[in-house]
């Protein structure tokens, strides 16, 4: 998965003055109170630990994990496993995101920005598609690659790289949005940068989705891996959210966007799951092959269970 930095800046401030901010240095930091939910601002109720909480309202869930420098130091990354794991899978998706997208942008010369870009696969299609594109992407290393690939891509955060002036007619966030902490503000600056009318894309795991609802049982009964593994918690920038379609669709509309499309969308496939499972470089080779095996065996049910990837188009009012 890539590794979103969580430093959403708001009119180039650190999301470090920020409750629950991402950027802190300590991977869980327990509180004095329970944290309201972000969809309906109910108290959240602690799952099992004080790392996971669940609000008992609208079941929405959050993690107290943030992002963590030291573990960005520490975690052994094959950087061509991670590349040749999620290429394909994204690729396919982004196709099909973009056509959906092109069948409902006005404007006749369109414009995206596309936060967290990565390498620069879904920028592709946008540009084949006829989008005048720019990617936005925090990992140095990541961005430069899609830059020598000839893509527009800046090195830094959202919004903080945006001019003050600068809009778009769509915004996307493809498998981003989850890692931020503060979504309220995150919806706010694409309220800023979004022209009148323009879409706001998100792509993200769902709580609905059947891996999480088996990690979740799986974790209940003692065995905490998948679990960990879904909410990337060994990763330098964990999922601080993770969101239902209609809990999404609730944020979203208290913040002046109105749904105009959602869909489930593929989690991962046969090619590349191999690849996927090795880039955590520290795993073993024995354990790899069991959960490759799992993997492969759950993939039929997976095929027929709802998705753990959800796409939703959001048209900004006004």
């Amino acid at each position: 998965m890539r590794f979103w930095k969580g430093c959403i800046l708001d009119r180039g401030q650190p999301l470090k003055s920020l409750p629950n901010s991402p950027t802190s240095t300590v991977e869980s930091q327990v509180e004095s109170s329970p944290p309201a939910c972000v969809i309906c601002e109910a108290a959240m109720v602690a799952w099992l630990d004080d790392e996971f909480w669940r609000c008992e309202h609208c079941s929405h869930w959050s993690s107290r994990l943030h992002h963590s420098p030291l573990k960005e130091k520490n975690l052994d990354l094959d950087e061509a496993q991670r590349q040749r794991s999620l290429r394909e899978l994204r690729r396919a998706n982004a196709s099909i995101i973009v056509k959906e997208i092109s069948n409902r942008v006005k404007s006749k010369n369109p414009t995206l920005c596309d936060v967290g870009t990565a390498y620069g696969w879904f920028l592709e299609s946008a540009q084949a598609a006829g989008f005048e594109s720019l990617g936005i992407e925090p990992e140095v290393a990541v961005a430069e690659s899609a830059i020598q690939n000839g893509l527009a891509v800046r090195v830094g955060e959202f919004p903080s790289c945006l001019a003050s002036s600068e809009q778009f007619d769509v915004l996307t966030f493809n498998d981003v949005f989850e890692h931020l902490a503060d979504s309220v503000q995150v919806l706010e600056a694409c309220r800023r940068h979004l022209r009148p009318r323009g879409l706001l894309v998100l792509v993200l795991p769902s709580s609905n989705g059947f891996l999480f609802r088996l990690a979740r049982v799986l974790r209940w009964l003692g065995i905490r891996k998948p679990w960990d593994r879904l909410w990337q918690r060994s990763f330098p920038c964990p999922h601080v959210h993770y969101y239902s379609p209609r809990g999404l669709k609730t944020l979203l509309l208290k913040r002046g966007f109105q749904l105009e499309y959602a869909a489930d969308l593929p989690s991962f496939h046969y090619h590349g799951l191999w690849n996927r499972i090795r880039m955590e470089s520290n795993i073993s080779f024995t354990r790899a092959s069991m959960s490759y095996l799992l993997l492969i065996g759950l993939l039929p049910i997976v095929k027929l269970a709802r998705s753990d990837i959800s796409l939703q188009i959001y048209r900004l009012g006004g």
